[in-house]
């Protein structure tokens, strides 16, 4: 299609004089032949144009429809994790992380057969004050902002972050617009240093949380963010532990190269690959395992570990047809298979 700049010029340039009648009745053969090549040269032109178009249709569908179904069993997956944990956590005592874990679920599937009475009774301990992270805020009767907003301006002073979140959070129920860029970089201040505090203690999960908010607000600083991705890499291992170990080891293995000394990863990555070559040989995929072993080697040398690769070693080299079995426990996966820090497992229902 010409350029509308193009057009303009046409436009004013002088029209092209016209053929005489005898022009007229003498067209060159070399024009016929050009106006039929060009035909010919079109007609090919919209017929590739044609079979590129439905071919690249045909592969981006193709393509979702695949995406679609990895989102879908990735879910399936996810949502028995994260009712597993919650159970956990109702047990341990830790009912507000128990009843966020099956609010989650439930919101993305209603009828998860015991998530609702789970949510009921976590949060009956939650309102007859047995929620071990409960906090120890006393309780103000005040409907004036203003009143609210001195005491969260104290609390704040006094570094008492999770006091300061609640009142703030109270101004911004009762009015939205009052004081709202002081209130909003305010929470952003607690959010971001009581999650901090969080992940760098044994709160990891509620920590992200309060940094998921305080990016709401605004982004986050580098030192904050770097934090926030160790500590969900970390989270993420933890929460896949025994159930998919492909999972667990691209997210130890993103955290080595960053901070080799984090927490106890050097020591869960070293029992993970130990752990996911038994299930790889269990499989009958002994060659695989071989791989994890000489990764479990190369952090450190193990006799046991060395026995365990010779023999997946050789019976890589002669498959026996009766290799067949299916690992007890946790989730088969095969090398590279999932991604680093599996996102479509949000700890918290936040968009």
């Amino acid at each position: 299609m010409p350029e509308p700049q193009d057009i303009f010029v046409r436009m004013m340039q002088p029209p092209d004089p016209q053929p005489t009648p005898a022009d007229q009745q003498r067209p060159s053969l070399l024009r016929r032949k050009l106006s039929t090549s060009a035909i010919l040269l079109g007609t090919l032109f919209c017929v590739l144009a044609t079979a590129l178009g439905v071919s690249a249709t045909g592969g981006y569908i193709a393509g979702q429809k695949q995406r679609n179904v990895d989102a879908t069993q990735t879910t399936i997956v996810d949502i028995d994790v994260q009712y597993a944990l919650g159970v956990s956590d109702f047990e341990s005592g830790n009912y507000n992380l128990a009843a966020e874990r099956f609010r989650w679920v439930l919101d993305r599937r209603p009828d998860y057969p015991g998530a609702a009475d789970q949510l009921a009774a976590a949060e009956q301990q939650i309102a007859n004050g047995q929620a071990t992270n409960a906090p120890t805020l006393p309780p103000s009767t005040s409907e004036d902002p203003a009143e609210l907003f001195t005491e969260a301006s104290g609390y704040m002073e006094g570094q008492e972050w999770a006091n300061a979140i609640s009142r703030l959070e109270q101004v911004q129920d009762i009015d939205p617009t009052y004081r709202e860029v002081d209130v909003k970089e305010m929470l952003y201040t607690a959010y971001s240093t009581l999650g901090l505090t969080y992940i760098r203690g044994d709160r990891i999960e509620e920590g992200l949380y309060l940094l998921d908010l305080a990016e709401q607000i605004h982004p986050l600083d580098d030192l904050t963010g770097g934090e926030r991705y160790l500590a969900t890499l970390y989270s993420t291992g933890q929460t896949y532990w025994g159930l998919d170990w492909n999972v667990v080891i691209r997210n130890f293995e993103a955290i080595t190269p960053l901070a080799p000394n984090y927490r106890d990863v050097s020591a869960r990555l070293l029992e993970a690959y130990v752990r996911f070559g038994d299930q790889l040989k269990a499989s009958g995929a002994a060659c695989d395992a071989v791989t994890q072993y000489e990764s479990a080697l190369a952090l450190q040398p193990d006799d046991a570990v060395e026995a365990k690769r010779q023999a997946a070693e050789q019976a890589c080299a002669n498959p026996s047809s009766l290799s067949t079995a299916t690992p007890l426990g946790g989730t088969q996966s095969t090398p590279g298979s999932e991604g680093v820090l599996n996102t479509a497992t949000p700890l918290y229902n936040i968009p």
